[in-house]
């Protein structure tokens, strides 16, 4: 935890890097190709982050999303304490650094561009879904 705490107090002229919280080996999980991470309407106890390699997002069954090094994933489950909505899959070997409710919420406090970071994914999850929304019929 003394790297993680060390991390947190960056300055504000040093650009946000979502990996240099997660620089120590000893936080990752490792995942070989097609290893489930998590299922659909499991518990959501934490999220990840990519630390290395890929994933797949399944939904009732159907691919949605492949997420790479960096980005986060099981986060709606984390924050909302409700039932996971999706299934995620190793596409490739995979390391990943978990993040339990104690460490988001000591990170949230402690980082604002953590919070930024999170903000920002968040929004960009919602205006990627709205763009697969097809415009109703004109009537």
């Amino acid at each position: 935890m003394l790297r993680l705490a060390t991390a947190l107090h960056m300055d504000s002229t040093t650009q946000f890097e979502l990996m240099d919280l997660f620089r120590s080996p000893d936080f990752y999980i490792p995942y070989k190709a097609g290893t489930t991470v998590f299922r659909e309407d499991e518990p959501g106890e934490v999220m990840y982050v990519i630390v290395e390699g890929e994933v797949e997002l399944f939904i009732r069954g159907n691919s949605i999303r492949t997420f790479g090094r960096g980005e986060v994933i099981g986060e709606m489950a984390l924050i909302s304490d409700k039932p996971r909505v999706g299934t995620v899959v190793a596409r490739t070997d995979c390391k990943l650094a978990p993040i339990n409710k104690k460490r988001f919420l000591l990170l949230v406090q402690q980082s604002p561009q953590f919070s930024l970071h999170m903000l920002e994914t968040m929004a960009d999850r919602i205006r990627w879904i709205d763009s697969l929304i097809q415009p109703a019929p004109p009537q």
